[in-house]
């Protein structure tokens, strides 16, 4: 019986990382569920076509229209033809985005220099909006980006290095 203590560890140990894991998973909903809000409120969210209930409980944004989620974060965002205007907020907080699609809208202003700090992004789609200024040379960080898909705005300047 002297080695029964074994297993209490092993239960208390395996407590001690599901607390964790959840603490880690309820943070970066959080986190991402943030992000999207600001999109929301800077984009006119209430305005869109199809929006979101914004009221609805972290856990439920795999509900909202156009937001893809894998391994409990947020992997892709196409809020495409959706009547999105105003600014593209900061989305550096959805830094697992591997796909984003806000083409086919009312968007104005700069790009963010934070889409440069998407790690994961593959695709990025803001075509046929009313952006304006330079292609932030940040975009040029974005390593694993495949698709650029910049056409019908108010651009200046040249594509930053890095982008092929």
């Amino acid at each position: 019986m002297k080695d029964s203590g074994w297993f209490g560890r092993l239960i208390c140990c395996l407590a001690g990382y599901l607390i964790t894991s959840f603490s880690s998973y309820s943070q970066d909903l959080e986190q991402d569920s943030t992000t999207l809000i600001d999109l929301f409120v800077a984009t006119n969210g209430g305005s869109w076509i199809i929006s979101w209930d914004t009221t609805l409980a972290t856990g439920t944004i795999s509900q909202w229209n156009g937001v893809t989620i894998i391994t409990n974060r947020v992997t892709g965002l196409n809020l495409s033809n959706n009547q999105l205007n105003g600014t593209i907020s900061d989305l550096s907080g959805l830094n697992k985005l591997a796909s984003l699609d806000l083409s086919n809208n009312q968007l104005d202003g700069n790009l963010p220099t934070t889409l440069g700090s998407l790690p994961d992004l593959i695709s990025l789609d803001l075509s046929n909006n009313q952006l304006s200024g330079p292609i932030p040379s940040q975009l040029g960080s974005l390593t694993n980006l495949k698709t650029l898909i910049l056409n019908n705005n108010q651009l200046v300047g040249t594509i930053p290095a890095g982008i092929t």
